[in-house]
């Protein structure tokens, strides 16, 4: 297991170009932005179909799984639950 220390963030859109995690900010104790954009924006043709992308990325230092956790992605604001331990 990850012992809590990396997180799956999923994403819609075109399966060719698809958008995902570019960075993450700790901006606060237990709060984090994660700024989203094109993976791949180097691709000039895009398929007009609808599909999820999960990214695994890891949590910035400081950031402990055994407390909750705030994570805002734009406009989204998502609290996830502590792990048990």
């Amino acid at each position: 297991m990850n012992d809590g220390q990396y997180l799956g963030v999923v994403t819609y859109g075109s399966s060719s170009c698809p958008t995902g995690p570019l960075g993450i900010e700790v901006v606060g104790g237990q709060e984090i932005e994660i700024r989203l954009g094109q993976l791949f924006p180097d691709r000039g043709v895009c398929s007009a179909d609808m599909s999820g992308h999960v990214t695994v990325v890891e949590l910035p230092p400081g950031i402990t799984p055994t407390k909750p956790l705030v994570a805002r992605l734009g406009n989204h604001e998502v609290t996830i639950e502590a792990v048990g331990r």
